[in-house]
């Protein structure tokens, strides 16, 4: 005997029909695609701040831990003019890097 496969709960269609009125929003009006955008961003953070936290518990210290991430989040702008003279450092731009790695000269 072959079983109908149910049909989506309750929850599920509200959370697809919220999502599809953002990403509907998000098109229309500019400012709520930033929002939006924010506000999924921000989600994925916590997620993985959440799975971080978890780890942390079960294994050794590493690069994913929370502090790692929150790391992520900050925005800073390195001098490495002292690292590149004392080891010959000569960090290259994105185009110079996708140049080199697929062979097509920058445009």
């Amino acid at each position: 005997m072959s079983r109908n496969p149910s049909p989506p709960s309750t929850l599920v269609r509200a959370v697809v029909a919220v999502v599809a009125g953002v990403v509907a929003a998000a098109v229309t009006i500019p400012f709520l695609g930033f929002a939006a955008a924010l506000l999924v961003g921000w989600a994925v953070l916590a997620l993985c701040r959440l799975a971080a936290s978890g780890l942390a518990v079960v294994l050794p210290p590493s690069f994913f831990s929370p502090d790692a991430l929150l790391g992520l989040t900050q925005d800073a702008e390195l001098d490495h003019s002292q690292f590149g003279q004392e080891c010959g450092y000569a960090p290259l731009s994105l185009e110079e890097g996708f140049a080199r790695t697929f062979g097509r000269s920058p445009a």
